[in-house]
């Protein structure tokens, strides 16, 4: 097995998210080095808030989610560098 090149942060709406995506990263051999965070919400209340805080075109999630983050494990882990940070959430239509 290889091993893995990237710090890859991947950003789910739940946690069933994060499983199936740790299915499919395993179904299709993807060896990067991912951290998962759920945001437990979906991107509606995410993209209203980080909007009311921060200039569209200056957008940084990890420091936005670090300062709503309670967990310091969390936290910590919102403070490390990435290479990549991949959000996936699903399109279904919310209530904001």
């Amino acid at each position: 097995m290889n091993k893995p090149k990237n710090n890859i942060l991947v950003i789910t709406e739940g946690v069933t998210d994060k499983e199936l995506t740790e299915r499919l990263l395993k179904v299709y051999g993807i060896n990067e080095k991912f951290a998962f965070f759920s945001y437990g919400t979906n991107l509606y209340p995410l993209f209203n808030s980080i909007s009311k805080e921060q200039d569209r075109d200056d957008w940084d999630i990890l420091l936005f989610l670090r300062s709503r983050e309670k967990d310091i494990k969390i936290q910590e882990m919102l403070s490390l560098h990435f290479a990549e940070v991949i959000m996936i959430f699903d399109f279904d239509p919310h209530d904001p």
